[in-house]
């Protein structure tokens, strides 16, 4: 199976970027490291303060959609929804490291 990365990019403001940033690791990081198929996360701000970006990946779509399905996955759609994001659902295609 391919694995699958979950890509969203939030408009904020830079005033808002860092406190909006905490906030989501706080209340989304504990509960989805717990999730079945969950392998990182990151919370990325931009250096213009205007973005948030979360990048979550897993070891499959499946996992990414049983999380989505969830009372947690569901709530949390419902509560950034509102926020605008851009959402990207991705598949690696390439890595490239040092050496």
């Amino acid at each position: 199976m391919d694995s699958f990365v979950a890509l969203v990019i939030y408009p904020t403001t830079a005033d808002a970027q860092s406190r909006q940033a905490d906030n989501l690791v706080r209340l989304v990081g504990a509960e989805v490291r717990r999730m079945p198929g969950f392998q990182r996360g990151q919370v990325l701000v931009s250096e213009d303060g205007a973005s948030l970006v979360t990048l979550t990946e897993w070891s499959d779509r499946e996992s990414f959609d049983r999380f989505r399905a969830s009372d947690f996955g569901r709530a949390a759609v419902k509560l950034t929804a509102g926020l605008d994001p851009k959402t990207f659902w991705l598949r690696p295609h390439a890595v490239l490291a040092p050496g």
